[in-house]
């Protein structure tokens, strides 16, 4: 069902929509902003170099983060759950560094280990607690000694508006409106939650910063 859920949002890109650079790049700029900002306000406050690095990216969609991150860094290899998602990467990508797969993040393989590890907004995607501690573990397994795994997750406010055709449970689950029915879209946690949890998979944590906001913006 995640699969295909997926897949759907992503049949907007019509070969028409995709012939028009201009509107692609600005699709892909506006869809990476606040990860742009995250990641390049970590480089500058812990001071590292990418350019000799790999990274993994975890939930690339149509590529907004991986074309980005394909200038700074060695090689990058960028996964998503949809095949339509992937192939459309594919079709637009210019660079030859960047490796386009589909795959489940949860159980992705490969005996490469990555110097940086970034979820792409992926991990609230995850509403299902066994969903985050099986992702989490591979996680570790994938990086290498010392390596970073960074993300910016959705977090839970007391006063959060939920939009319409949005409804929030007791368990932190947003569920969605798709054809008259409600489906688990995302699972938005208080920030300590989050924390535990990636403490419990063994990562270090090394930073945290919670930002505070009252809303969310749905994109299309």
């Amino acid at each position: 069902m995640q699969k295909e859920l997926y897949n759907k949002a992503y049949q907007k890109f019509t070969p028409e929509f995709l012939s028009d650079e201009k509107r692609v790049g600005e699709y892909l700029s506006a869809n990476r902003d606040s990860l742009v900002k995250f990641l390049t306000s970590h480089q500058e406050q812990f001071g590292y170099s990418t350019q000799d690095s790999n990274v993994l990216e975890l939930g690339c969609g149509i590529g907004s983060l991986s074309f980005w991150l394909a200038q700074r860094f060695k090689s990058v290899t960028a996964i998503d759950i949809s095949d339509l998602a992937i192939s459309l990467a594919q079709s637009i990508n210019t660079q030859n560094n960047i490796v386009f797969k589909q795959s489940d993040a949860k159980i992705f393989q490969t005996d490469e280990r990555f110097d940086f590890i970034l979820d792409s907004h992926l991990f609230h995607c995850l509403s299902k607690k066994s969903w985050r501690e099986e992702y989490l573990q591979n996680i570790k397994q994938l990086l290498k000694p010392g390596g970073w795994f960074l993300m910016e997750a959705m977090v839970m406010q007391d006063r959060l508006q939920v939009p319409v055709g949005f409804e929030l449970n007791g368990q932190g689950e947003l569920l969605q409106e798709i054809n008259g029915a409600y489906h688990p879209f995302r699972c938005i946690l208080p920030s300590l939650q989050i924390e535990k949890e990636v403490q419990e998979a063994g990562l270090k944590l090394n930073y945290f910063y919670y930002h505070h906001e009252l809303s969310f913006q749905v994109f299309d």
